[in-house]
C-alpha cells in the first residue's frame, strides 16, 4: 500500500470472536495494525463485524489513531465454507480500504495471509463452553453454520 504517497508495508492482526449468547450470534473482533514492519503497532477501536449473507462477506471495520488523526479501516473477507475455515483454507485475502485523516481518496489495497499462518491458527478456532468435547464441536458447527448460512 501507499502512505503519504510512498510505498509502505502494512500488516493487521485480527482475532475474531463468534459466540452464541441467549441463542443469538454475537460477533466481535480485536485488532492491531502496523506500518513499516512493526515500526508502529497500533491498537484499533470501535471494532465491528458484520456478516453480509447475500454477498457471502465478512466485513470488519475499525478505527485507529495515527499521526494525530483518526482513520477508518474496512476489510472484506470472502466466506466460502466453515469446513475451509476449520482446515485453514479460509481468509486467504482481505480487500481493505482506509479513509479519514488527510486522505482525500480512500486508499484501497489487498492484505494476504500465508497458508502456513492460516494452518498455524487452526488450534485457536475455539469456543468457550461447559459442554463435553463432542458438545463443543457441535456448538462450534452450530455457530459457524449461523455465520456461513
Amino acid at each position: 500500500m501507499k502512505w503519504n504517497l510512498r510505498p509502505c508495508y502494512f500488516s493487521q492482526k485480527v482475532n475474531f470472536n463468534f459466540r452464541l449468547i441467549n441463542n443469538e450470534l454475537v460477533l466481535r473482533a480485536y485488532s492491531s495494525i502496523s506500518f513499516n514492519r512493526d515500526q508502529y503497532r497500533i491498537s484499533t477501536y470501535n471494532n465491528k463485524v458484520i456478516v453480509n449473507k447475500g454477498e457471502r462477506l465478512l466485513i470488519y471495520e475499525s478505527d485507529f489513531v495515527f499521526e494525530e488523526a483518526i482513520f477508518h479501516l474496512q476489510c472484506n473477507l470472502d466466506l466460502i465454507s466453515q469446513y475451509d475455515l476449520l482446515l485453514g483454507l479460509e481468509f486467504k485475502k482481505a480487500t481493505c480500504s482506509i479513509t479519514g485523516g488527510k486522505i482525500l481518496k480512500p486508499d484501497k489495497f489487498i492484505l494476504k495471509q500465508k497458508a502456513r499462518n492460516r494452518i498455524k491458527n487452526i488450534p485457536f478456532i475455539h469456543i468457550s463452553s461447559n459442554n463435553s468435547r463432542s458438545g463443543k464441536w457441535k456448538e462450534k458447527f452450530k455457530i459457524l453454520g449461523m455465520v456461513y448460512q
